[in-house]
């Protein structure tokens, strides 16, 4: 048996683990799941409270009805801008932040997206755009 008949194989599994079945889910589908699902049994109530306040005031309105493996940093900086000329403060910028990045997160290692781009990880970083 060659080496490349021991080769070929493992390149074919490795592509296979890099390809990502399309999905039509989107930011807004995929947090309801992911606040229910993952988060809920792991956070206090009144945490609940303030991440499910975070998505449906500030997330879902700007992002919500893109697709999730469609999302890309300046659809997230988006969202910081707008709460930022609403004239919120940093701290809550900073918090609904955490929880997007939370959820990708998840998504992540559940296999629904390939990775979190850095420019998503880099603007998830400018809480403190001056007003």
């Amino acid at each position: 048996m060659s080496i490349y008949a021991i080769i070929q194989p493992c390149k074919t599994v490795n592509l296979i683990r890099a390809y990502l079945t399309p999905q039509k889910t989107t930011v807004a589908q995929w947090l309801d799941e992911w606040l229910d699902t993952f988060a809920a049994n792991k956070i206090k109530p009144t945490t609940y409270l303030h991440y499910q306040a975070c998505i449906k005031n500030y997330i879902k309105p700007q992002i919500g009805a893109i697709e999730l493996q469609a999302l890309r940093g300046p659809h997230v900086q988006k969202v910081y801008n707008v709460m930022t000329k609403k004239g919120l403060s940093g701290k809550t910028v900073k918090n609904c932040a955490a929880v997007l990045h939370k959820a990708l997160s998840v998504a992540l290692k559940q296999g629904i997206i390939v990775s979190i781009t850095p420019a998503i990880q880099r603007s998830s970083r400018r809480w403190y755009s001056a007003k």
